[in-house]
């Protein structure tokens, strides 16, 4: 069973997207908030593994509630649902934690396969998303370009943990975001477009 968070504002989005995942056998929608604080505040209680929201409210704007000291992305593998897709907003939230990105302009079968696939431990862009992040190089934080030259320097995720003081299990977390973000199938797929961005 995937649990599953909801917060969005707009009871009429909210609405249609719990009637939507409760037609999804293996999705159990635990909770839903309307306002960022309400989950701020019942945030330590919650067991579920993934949380949707959106980034627009009346007192968070674009990735603000990302930076919330709640850290919402650290509780959960969290799937941004809004109607701005772009590719500056999409990288800085992959940056601050989040596991996919969906515009709402996409059908419900988008949505669906965004949850197994962030449920999975992958990232998920819709391909309208996709297309305007390739657009330009991706944003890549300090850590992440640490991590990027060493594996492509032939280091194993044992070795880059080690060296940078970071569990085996957080370099492969970088590693699948660097993979994302450039869009990589293989390490050495990957260091080929680092260097064709110029890394």
């Amino acid at each position: 069973m995937i649990r599953i968070v909801l917060l969005e504002d707009h009871a009429i989005v909210r609405e249609g997207v719990r009637f939507m995942l409760d037609q999804v056998p293996e999705f159990s929608v635990v909770a839903e908030f309307e306002c960022p604080q309400q989950l701020f505040d019942a945030i330590a209680g919650l067991d579920a593994d993934i949380l949707i929201t959106d980034l627009d409210f009346e007192r968070f704007r674009g990735v603000e509630i990302l930076q919330h000291p709640a850290a919402i992305t650290t509780h959960f593998r969290t799937i941004v649902l809004s109607m701005h897709g772009e590719a500056h907003l999409v990288k800085r939230a992959m940056d601050l934690g989040v596991f996919g990105y969906v515009t709402k302009s996409r059908g419900a079968r988008e949505l669906v396969a965004a949850i197994h696939e962030v449920h999975k431990g992958h990232f998920y862009l819709t391909d309208d998303i996709r297309n305007q992040v390739a657009v330009s190089p991706p944003h890549i934080t300090k850590r992440e370009r640490e991590v990027l030259l060493l594996l492509i320097g032939g280091e194993t995720a044992k070795a880059i943990g080690t060296r940078l003081g970071i569990s085996d299990k957080t370099v492969y977390i970088h590693r699948a975001s660097l993979m994302e973000k450039f869009g990589a199938k293989t390490i050495i797929e990957l260091g080929r477009k680092a260097r064709d961005a110029g890394i």
